[in-house]
């Protein structure tokens, strides 16, 4: 839900997870929500790995 926010006042926009949930699968990633029994909440970013560039491709 864009623009939820918990924070009083006019504190925040309420977009971070909608914009990293958006950027993370861009990016061929993905952004999950944890709940470890221990308590609290966890948000884990997966962004696919990107090989260096081979030194071929760097030369014209």
């Amino acid at each position: 839900e864009p623009f939820f926010t918990t924070k009083p006042g006019e504190r925040g926009l309420g977009l971070g997870l909608t914009l990293s949930a958006s950027l993370a699968a861009a990016a061929k990633g993905s952004l999950n929500v944890e709940h470890p029994a221990s308590g609290g909440t966890a948000f884990v970013l997966a962004l696919p790995l990107v090989p260096p560039p081979s030194e071929s491709a760097e030369q014209p």
